[in-house]
């Protein structure tokens, strides 16, 4: 059958389902009846590339959107583009481009209709990214294919039905040629992709985790909260409880996590571990066991999903360092028998874990090293220095300062600390980190104190206390590579942020939290 009689056969049946077309090209004399205007199409068919380009700059205000293996070769003309394709026992080599007016409601998702046994398969935009990786996969992993896929992915993600493609992702066995694509693309594009994930959170109730898990849910995530409420406090999460696609389960990560409780995830956020000294340091033996076995059993649960996975690090494996900034290449100062140790080398440990598990099991993971992070829902009594600040100003307390105030510290506001975290990862970048997140604004802890006094209008005096064992003198993070790999920076400055964190300290009841031991 010639194309010019496929083409008539093709007509016929638009002509049956009401759509009105036009037809560009050498054999568009065959065809009658069809629109005048370019502009009034439903739909086009062009016969060759050059008809495309004429099309285009003939129309320029015309949203059309194009449809054809050559996807690559139509982005270069501009414009946004859905593709459509004709399925038959002969090959039509054409693109079909739809008006973006077109009332596309009375047809199917996958619409079919017979023409002289020939079939005209009229597919959405998630029909044909699957369509592609079926092909890349039974090609032996097409790049072509593959690089389709990432075209219509950047152009399309802010309206594509991710949670139809992962279905069928899912069931076709298609998880990896999936990855492969997202691997490649920009960061802003991936998180978008990420919001029909479903993400697990360890630690989720804590004052960073519920966070993180407020932000999942905002974008569209099913989330599966896991605490044991050692630090972590339940009403952090209390306004997600009634979400049919939050999930609460009270677990210790100390051991394994039945993957039927959680059912499938694609993300797992360990965050799950004391953060604060006098937490950490009440159980040194627990906080060592929950960096270490926590991550080697969120390790294995990610192993057996294919899930990736990121771990909460910290800037205390730096110790107190001798390096200032301090790089993601910087081993650190660390005493390995100090009371700090127990988080310290913990954290360092469960580094570990996580690289051989790369190395080893293939296990696709991120590491974030986060420096101090303040805001709302901190624990009063955490011990960090913010909160310590503001409790005792608004109480009318004296200021603690522990040593003569003269150590700094950089402080990244939470919201700031969450958008590093998710950007990390969903980074298409294949390196798995360290990567450093914080603020790389610098403070002494006496100008922190003297702030504090000034937004909360304290009275209180400023006292001193001896400095700590293994108290570092100075942190600050170097963020060069956050901001080259994943163009993160933060954007809320000390003032604004305490103001917030005030604020929220203000709405609570203090004495609804205790010292040091769990808030329960």
């Amino acid at each position: 059958m010639s194309q010019q009689e496929l083409l008539i056969r093709v007509a016929a049946t638009l002509n049956q389902l009401g759509v009105e077309y036009l037809v560009t090209g050498s054999v568009a004399s065959s065809f009658h009846g069809e629109p005048r205007a370019t502009h009034d199409a439903d739909l086009v068919i062009a016969l060759s590339r050059d008809s495309v380009e004429r099309l285009v700059a003939s129309f320029p205000e015309s949203e059309f959107y194009l449809s054809n293996a050559a996807i690559q070769e139509a982005i270069a003309l501009g414009g946004m583009f859905n593709i459509l394709s004709v399925e038959s026992g002969d090959k039509i080599d054409c693109w079909m481009l739809t008006n973006t007016g077109f009332d596309q409601s009375r047809f199917a998702r996958r619409m079919s209709v017979s023409m002289f046994g020939s079939t005209l398969s009229i597919q959405s935009v998630e029909d044909t990214i699957v369509s592609k990786l079926i092909w890349a996969k039974e090609s032996g992993g097409s790049e072509k294919q593959l690089s389709d896929v990432r075209s219509i992915l950047e152009l399309r993600s802010g309206d594509l039905d991710l949670a139809y493609i992962l279905q069928w992702v899912k069931l076709l066995n298609l998880d990896a040629l999936w990855k492969q694509c997202q691997s490649k693309l920009s960061t802003a594009i991936a998180i978008v992709l990420s919001v029909n994930h479903s993400a697990l959170v360890t630690g989720g109730s804590g004052f960073l985790g519920s966070h993180l898990c407020d932000r999942l849910m905002e974008s569209g995530a099913r989330v599966v909260c896991v605490d044991n409420f050692f630090t972590g406090v339940r009403a952090n999460v209390e306004h997600l409880l009634n979400r049919p696609e939050f999930t609460l389960i009270e677990h210790d990560v100390v051991e394994p996590l039945d993957p039927q409780r959680v059912g499938p995830i694609d993300r797992i956020y360990n965050l799950a571990c004391p953060a604060s000294p006098p937490h950490y340091q009440y159980d040194p033996v627990s906080t060592m066991k929950t960096s270490v076995l926590g991550a080697l059993n969120m390790l294995e649960l990610a192993h057996l999903t294919g899930a990736r996975i990121l771990q909460a690090s910290t800037s205390e494996v730096y110790g107190d360092p001798e390096e200032h900034p301090q790089r993601e290449s910087y081993r650190g100062c660390v005493n390995p028998i100090g009371p700090r140790a127990c988080y310290d080398e913990g954290k360092r440990a469960a580094e570990t874990l996580f690289f051989d598990y790369r190395r080893t099991r293939g296990v696709d993971i991120r590491v974030a090293r986060i420096f101090n992070t303040y805001g709302p829902r901190m624990h009063p009594f955490d011990g960090r220095v913010v909160s310590n600040f503001i409790r005792q100003a608004l109480v009318g307390e004296d200021l603690t300062i522990y040593g003569d105030g003269e150590q700094t510290r950089s402080f990244c506001y939470v919201d700031d600390l969450v958008d590093g975290l998710m950007s990390l990862m969903e980074d298409g970048d294949d390196s798995p980190g360290p990567v450093n997140l914080g603020n790389p604004g610098e403070f002494t802890i006496r100008e922190l104190a003297d702030q504090v006094l000034k937004l909360t209008g304290a009275n209180s005096k400023i006292v001193t206390r001896p400095l700590p064992v293994d108290d570092p003198k100075q942190r600050r993070p170097d963020i060069a590579l956050a901001g080259n790999r994943l163009g993160w920076r933060p954007t809320i400055e000390l003032a604004e942020g305490l103001e917030k964190t005030i604020a929220w300290f203000r709405s609570i009841d203090v004495s609804g939290y205790s010292p040091p031991t769990p808030a329960g």
